[in-house]
């Protein structure tokens, strides 16, 4: 069984043991002893010298990230690369309600950087919410490990198998690089892990 599997189980055994997902909705705080959940994404970005062009009870669930953001190839010429991942938090016994969650996220010990060997470019991290209603950014653009709160987000729903219904996924991450931190990189293929955590809030 992979990571994710193992996660999902752990998550609907201590569904018997607690009581409903920690969410804020208008009628109060639900229980907030639900265990977090996380996933990771790899951040891909390739930079070229200026000579070559190149293209391009209850429980919470963080499921259907992405497992590549690709910010694809630049040169100095181009625009700020970004790009983002949607997802899929669902948290049970909210209904239809609006909920709100805490979302760490975390590009490891050295933070927001992308790395070619000694070579490093930061970027930085926007969150979204209900991505499937237009989404709204939630907070200040995070420059470094932190956790910002999710909050506005229509549940999504799940199948038998724990996966997200197609149509809810209802959260995204984006991620850019700033033209000035790009323009002064050598060239190479740099990358990056980014792990996201949902808490009841």
């Amino acid at each position: 069984m992979d990571q994710k599997g193992e996660q999902i189980m752990i998550a609907r055994k201590t569904a018997v043991a607690v009581l409903i997902a920690g969410a804020t909705i208008s009628g109060g705080l639900y229980a907030t002893d639900v265990p977090p959940v996380r996933d990771s994404t790899r951040i891909e970005l390739a930079v070229k010298d200026g000579s070559d062009l190149g293209g391009g009870g209850g429980f919470l669930m963080l499921r259907q990230l992405e497992e590549l953001i690709d910010l694809q190839t630049f040169t100095n010429e181009n625009a700020t690369p970004r790009e983002g991942a949607n997802f899929c938090i669902y948290a049970s016994g909210v209904g239809t309600n609006k909920f709100s969650v805490d979302l760490a996220v975390s590009g490891g010990d050295e933070g927001f950087l992308l790395k070619d060997g000694n070579n490093s470019i930061p970027y930085s991290v926007d969150l979204f919410n209900d991505v499937n209603e237009g989404g709204q950014k939630q907070g200040d653009t995070l420059t470094a490990n932190g956790t910002q709160t999710i909050s506005g987000l229509s549940n999504a729903t799940i199948n038998d198998s724990f996966e997200c219904d197609l149509g809810t996924l209802n959260a995204s991450v984006y991620v850019f690089v700033d033209p000035s931190d790009l323009s002064s990189a050598p060239a190479g293929d740099y990358t990056g892990n980014l792990t996201l955590t949902v808490s009841a809030n």
